[in-house]
């Protein structure tokens, strides 16, 4: 679970779109492995 503010910008590539979700909360965390990155 990452804070609103520690959430980063969504770039324009898709594949890292996805990464931008996961921060958001989404379902895709454990996909993207977004909690690993931290």
């Amino acid at each position: 679970m990452h804070p609103a503010g520690h959430a980063r910008p969504c770039p324009p590539r898709p594949t890292l779109r996805r990464t931008c979700a996961a921060y958001d909360g989404g379902p895709q965390v454990r996909s993207t492995g977004a909690q690993r990155r931290r």
